[in-house]
């Protein structure tokens, strides 16, 4: 899940992951979150949404959205992340709308559903089933999107200090930023903004930084083969020791032993 705002507009990324918490965040594509064991919550805006075993979460592209894991159980999940490519057909709806309840709940998924998920997740991830991936996916929203609820989407992006927030790190984290520099770029004061982090994220800028950052790499250590070194600096960390110690205290585990241990699970 990573919260980043400018994508590749081919990308899709089909993974089976251990569910955790998720800072506020947005992109530009859909996201399906099957839950395969335990529980999640999904937070859009001020609400919050359960999703149980079986049941099916769609976060529809450009909006806040976060996720807490109150469950002790093993939570797992198959995760899609599909960029705007692939969900061309349902476009209009998908930005212009948003689902008044972004859970189908498990006895209600249709057939054609399941069938999907399950093959896209068995897919191997090379351009000879990027057709197949693409034919699933418009089969899951198809049938999904009919299931939903849906309003029109309010336009906050040009007001909400919130919006403003989030989207503004989803582009710029990989940069050596600073709550200064955020406030002046953003035109609000430094009080202000400070107040965002520690009100609405319940963090500080630095940390609410950091795990941008790291949800990031965590995803390409997993994801691709490039050295470590160059994934924390492309990630904006200038200091490895700094990029050791936040993520040994974030994963409990160094990036080597986190390729290992996510990579094997694959």
């Amino acid at each position: 899940m990573i919260p980043s705002y400018s994508e590749n507009q081919d990308l899709i990324q089909i993974e089976e992951i251990d569910v955790n918490h998720f800072t506020p965040h947005l992109h530009e594509s859909i996201e399906l979150i099957y839950m395969l064991s335990g529980s999640m919550v999904i937070g859009t805006g001020v609400d919050l949404f359960p999703v149980e075993k079986g049941d099916l979460a769609i976060i529809f592209p450009n909006l806040i959205h976060h996720s807490q894991v109150f469950s002790t159980d093993k939570n797992r999940a198959i995760h899609i992340l599909a960029a705007p490519t692939y969900f061309e057909t349902f476009n209009d709806l998908l930005l212009q709308k948003r689902p008044e309840v972004p859970v189908v709940p498990g006895d209600k998924l249709h057939d054609n559903i399941l069938y999907s998920i399950k093959n896209l997740a068995e897919l191997s991830d090379n351009e000879n089933n990027s057709v197949l991936q693409h034919s699933f996916l418009q089969i899951i929203l198809a049938r999904a999107l009919p299931m939903l609820k849906l309003r029109e989407r309010e336009d906050i992006r040009t007001h909400d200090i919130v919006y403003q927030t989030v989207s503004y790190i989803a582009v710029h984290f990989k940069e050596n930023l600073t709550l200064t520099k955020m406030a002046k770029d953003l035109g609000i004061s430094q009080f202000s903004l400070s107040r965002v982090f520690s009100g609405i994220f319940h963090q500080n800028f630095n940390r609410y930084l950091n795990e941008v950052r790291l949800q990031y790499i965590s995803q390409k250590l997993v994801g691709t083969s490039k050295p470590i070194t160059e994934l924390y600096l492309d990630a904006g960390f200038q200091s490895q020791a700094t990029f050791n110690r936040v993520f040994q205290a974030r994963y409990h585990m160094s990036p080597k032993s986190y390729r290992e241990v996510y990579s094997s699970n694959k």
